[in-house]
Parts: structure tokens; C-alpha cells; sequence
């Protein structure tokens, strides 16, 4: 979860950083840079959808061996 804060607020400081830019340098460098966070978000998403699923399939995982151990019994 920490990370997750983490990329927001460096995601919203270069939000602003690209804001102010905005109004000096053109509009094809601020695309440029439009372009650069919405692959940051979408690794992000993809980041964080894979780990619960990873985690999911972990405990899943877990839950078989368990059922497999107790239905020996």
C-alpha cells in the first residue's frame, strides 16, 4: 500500500511539474509527456492487478495442499 501512495503522489508531482511546463514550452512536448503517465498508469494497474492475483493463487494454493492433507487423514 505504501508503494501505491508513493506512485500517486510522484505521479501527481509530475502531474503539476507537466502543468507548468505546460504553459511555456509547446503542445506536442506536453503530449509527449501525456503519453509517458498514461504508460506509468497503466503499469501501475497492471502492477497491481497481477499481485492480487498472484496473491490470490498463493492462498488458493494453500487452501488444496490443505484439503488434500486433511482429506488423507
Amino acid at each position: 500500500m505504501k508503494s501505491l501512495l508513493y506512485t500517486s503522489i510522484k505521479l501527481s508531482t509530475f502531474l503539476g511539474f507537466i502543468y507548468g511546463l505546460s504553459v511555456i514550452v509547446t503542445k506536442e512536448i506536453v503530449s509527449i509527456a501525456l503519453l509517458f503517465i498514461a504508460f506509468l498508469l497503466i503499469k501501475m494497474f497492471v502492477s497491481v492487478a497481477l499481485s492480487i492475483v498472484f496473491k490470490l493463487i498463493k492462498w488458493l494454493c494453500i487452501v488444496g495442499i490443505l484439503g488434500i492433507l486433511f482429506s488423507a487423514i
